[in-house]
């Protein structure tokens, strides 16, 4: 039984790449009889000895360096035969235009006949031209794996910058958190301060209703009073509706609720002395219409103020809503970076891992032609040309890898802008 489940690795206990029974033709002569002899494929070239080296080769896990025959592999070509007279046996085919006559072997199953062709055929690429074709493509990878570890130091660089980048928004956008609530902490006290306002408001004019009560004498000067105490009414529905005030704002008013508090006890001094003169009524009513500008001048200043709290609001919120926006798409390229470095690092270190073993492969086989004495004179084209393409598979994974690489730092060109974006909406505001 042939050892076809390590097909393409190294056996580690015998270090040969393929080893088993087959059946061979006698070679240079037509025979249809069959000879069962023990095959090993090593470092290009197949080596067969008689049945009973099988037991002594697995015993010492080393080869005789006297087999019956050996066949270089190297240009060969290996296809399949078909022998209706014999069943039982699977037939393939060795030709090489340097040799004289064919090589027939013969495994005993169909699986078996496969794993054999499979391993010759990947044999037979190894070559003298190949080699030194395979020495040059090293070297040249070697060199552009060496500009693919200094690319990735230097994205390495890029992404911690844009950690620390990423870290420095968030702090801020803590910051902008925290100013937010204060607003809104604000914003309560100053709604309780204006529910007190309207309660004060409204016993104020109660009392004032009594006191326009005991002024009937003195019509038309009520009547008057009574429009400047709407006009304040209204004034104070006005600042119902203010929800973003300052401290001093507060106290502007206190001050102004404490005026016309003096100006309730003077009117209730009018209400218990009827014998006061038109002309003390008139005072009284130009010092309410002074008030009454300053309330007006007050109000005003107030509602510039809340208009200009209502800006410097929206233009926070969106402020902080941009920011958000553009650490969840710093943080979704970030990842995507991530990925991209994970997978190019996987296919480098799978480069890495082939080039050596072709390397090693190559090097085997250079010290096997020396130390044989075999001279190859002629070499076929095709084989040539396959491993050829071998290499130039390679080149190409690893040009698409540093491609890949190239587009990523291309990619981070456009993001880098991103935080800009996040100072020009500070500015803005």
């Amino acid at each position: 039984m042939a050892s076809f489940d390590k097909e393409e690795s190294f056996d580690i206990d015998t270090k040969v790449q393929m080893s088993g029974f087959l059946s061979k033709r006698p070679f240079g002569h037509r025979s249809t009889k069959w000879q069962k002899r023990f095959f090993i494929i090593k470092e290009g070239f197949i080596l067969y000895y008689p049945e009973a080296e099988k037991k002594a080769f697995e015993r010492s896990h080393h080869f005789n360096i006297h087999p019956k025959g050996v066949i270089p592999l190297g240009g060969c070509a290996v296809k399949m035969l078909e022998d209706p007279s014999d069943k039982s046996k699977f037939p393939m085919i060795i030709e090489h235009k340097d040799f004289k006559g064919t090589i027939i072997l013969a495994s005993d199953s169909r699986e078996e006949r496969e794993v054999w062709m499979k391993v010759i055929t990947n044999s037979g690429r190894v070559t003298w031209k190949n080699a030194q074709l395979g020495d040059a493509m090293i070297t040249q990878l070697e060199g552009q794996s060496k500009r693919m570890a200094e690319q990735q130091q230097k994205i390495t660089a890029q992404l911690q910058e844009e950690a620390s980048a990423l870290l420095a928004e968030k702090g801020k956008k803590e910051e902008l958190e925290k100013l937010a609530s204060e607003l809104a902490n604000e914003k309560t006290s100053i709604e309780h301060q204006l529910a007190k306002f309207q309660e004060d408001k409204e016993v104020t004019e109660g009392e004032l209703k009594e006191t326009l009560e005991s002024l009937q004498q003195v019509k038309h000067e009520k009547e008057n009073i009574t429009q400047s105490l709407q006009s304040l009414q209204d004034r104070f529905m006005e600042l119902s509706q203010a929800q973003e005030l300052t401290t001093a704002q507060l106290e502007e008013r206190n001050h102004l609720a404490k005026q016309l508090e003096e100006e309730k006890l003077k009117l209730l001094g009018q209400t218990s002395s009827l014998s006061e003169t038109l002309e003390s009524i008139q005072s009284a009513k130009d010092k309410l219409n002074e008030e009454k500008k300053k309330a007006e001048e007050l109000l005003f200043k107030e509602a510039e103020a809340k208009r200009r709290i209502e800006e410097e609001k929206t233009v926070q919120v969106m402020a902080v809503r941009e920011k958000e926006e553009l650490i969840k798409l710093v943080e979704q390229e970030k990842a995507e970076k991530e990925r991209a470095y994970l997978k190019e690092k996987k296919q480098r270190v799978a480069t890495e891992k082939r080039l050596r073993l072709a390397e090693d492969s190559l090097k085997r086989v250079d010290k096997a032609l020396k130390d044989s004495g075999i001279k190859l004179d002629l070499q076929i084209e095709t084989d040539v040309k396959n491993l050829k393409q071998f290499f130039e598979e390679i080149v190409e994974e690893v040009r698409l890898d540093a491609e890949t690489a190239n587009h990523e730092r291309g990619a981070h060109g456009t993001r880098s802008v991103l935080p800009q974006v996040g100072g020009d909406i500070r500015r803005s505001g």
